[in-house]
């Protein structure tokens, strides 16, 4: 991602999660880098992944927040 290749940098932690799907900070990366190319749904799943594994993970439950807000899913 410091290299501005977004999408590589999302397969990357797309094959991450992938190989280590109970690491909740493969997850978070993944939610992130989602999030920050507007892809809210992705986010939003990945995010809540990271949550499920980890139920202290307050920036996850942020960003899961943020994505969820995003798709007008607010209560």
């Amino acid at each position: 991602m410091q290299e501005g290749d977004i999408k590589s940098a999302i397969n990357s932690a797309g094959a991450a999660a992938t190989l280590a799907p109970n690491d909740p900070v493969v997850q978070f990366q993944l939610g992130l880098l989602k999030y920050h190319v507007r892809d809210y749904n992705g986010s939003a799943e990945a995010l809540t992944r990271a949550v499920a594994r980890n139920s202290v993970y307050a920036n996850a439950k942020y960003f899961v927040g943020l994505s969820l807000y995003q798709l007008g899913n607010v209560k």
